[in-house]
This record gives structure tokens, C-alpha cells and sequence, in this order.
């Protein structure tokens, strides 16, 4: 064997062992879980402006051994019967390997505009279909003697939530302790 074919072999062999060690070890992308749900409040008026008050626990694990995930760009849009009414943005927030972060947020407010909604009676122990998207782009950070050769993988994903939410008296009415995994609608890894 010439001195050529062993270069040429000993690379494709360095690269392969490459190619799978970074398919091995790539990052998972976060799991999102709706725990808590409060719907105290969601009335039309004027047949288009929908008044509303949501309370939300969601929860984000980072199912990753190795890598330590930077949530940036988050944002989540409550919508009803495919007409968004809500938009919140959060934080960025840094989250360690094996890891569970409870969200709290709230949707309140009103939103002018919305259509399909003069028909739509809203009543007390009614269950409403309501979707949560939700919007995270991440970085993800592996030890930092080595994310100066390997870089910081960053992905972005989206999640979708549908919840069954009963509105409930605000007087005497509870959370609903559900517990809805949302569906992981798309994943890119820049």
C-alpha cells in the first residue's frame, strides 16, 4: 500500500468516526409540558373584541446529558379558534444539563378584531379549545474546553400546546391541574 492510499484512508476513516460521533451526541431538542391552566376570564363584546385572562404553567426540561442549554427568543402566542389574541415575550434564561424550568405567565387583556366570534356563547365550566405556541431559539453549550473547536450547535424551536381550558368563576374557581405535552411542530439546526 502506497503512501497516498494510507493518507487517503487514515482521513476518510477520521471523518467517518467523525460523522458518527457527532450523530451520536447531538443535542435534544427541549420537552414542553402544560401543567397548570386557569381560565377566569373570556367574554366577547361587540361580537369582535375578546376579552380574556389566562394563567399558564409551563414546563421546559432540557433532556441533554452533555449540553447545557441558553433559551433566547422566547415567545409565545395564545390563539383562539385559529385567531391569535395574545403574544408575550420572555426572558432569556439559561438552563443546566438534566433540568427542569417552570414558566409562569399570564395572558390578560382584550383583543379588537377577531371574526366567528358572535355566535360563541362563554360560560361558566365550559371547556374552550385554546392553542399555545410556542417560539425558543437555543444555544447550546457543551464544556468550554471544547466549544472552541466544536462551536455551540443553536437550534430553533417550535412547540404547539392545545389545551382544553374551563373557564371557571373567578370567585371560587381553580387552576385545572392538567398536564398536556405539547407537540414539537419543528426543529432547524443552524
Amino acid at each position: 500500500m502506497n503512501l497516498w492510499a494510507t493518507i487517503t484512508l487514515v482521513t476518510f476513516t477520521a471523518y467517518a468516526l467523525c460523522i458518527v460521533i457527532s450523530l451520536y451526541n447531538h443535542p435534544l431538542i427541549p420537552n414542553s409540558v402544560v401543567t397548570r391552566a386557569s381560565l377566569t376570564e373570556f367574554s366577547v363584546t361587540n361580537n369582535t373584541t375578546l376579552h380574556y385572562n389566562l394563567a399558564l404553567n409551563i414546563s421546559l426540561r432540557n433532556p441533554n446529558k452533555y449540553y447545557r442549554t441558553y433559551y433566547d427568543n422566547i415567545e409565545l402566542t395564545a390563539s383562539y379558534k385559529n385567531q391569535a389574541f395574545r403574544t408575550v415575550n420572555l426572558n432569556s434564561f439559561y438552563q443546566g444539563v438534566k433540568n427542569t424550568t417552570v414558566l409562569t405567565l399570564s395572558f390578560k387583556g382584550h383583543q379588537h378584531g377577531l371574526v366567528n366570534l358572535s355566535n360563541v356563547t362563554f360560560t361558566a365550566g365550559t371547556h374552550y379549545h385554546i392553542d399555545v405556541k410556542l417560539y425558543l431559539q437555543n444555544v447550546y453549550l457543551v464544556s468550554p474546553r471544547t466549544t472552541w473547536f466544536m462551536g455551540s450547535p443553536q437550534s430553533r424551536s417550535e412547540f404547539t400546546c392545545h389545551l382544553q381550558v374551563p373557564l371557571v368563576n373567578y370567585i371560587d374557581g381553580q387552576a385545572s391541574n392538567i398536564t398536556t405535552k405539547c407537540d414539537s411542530d419543528f426543529n432547524f439546526f443552524l
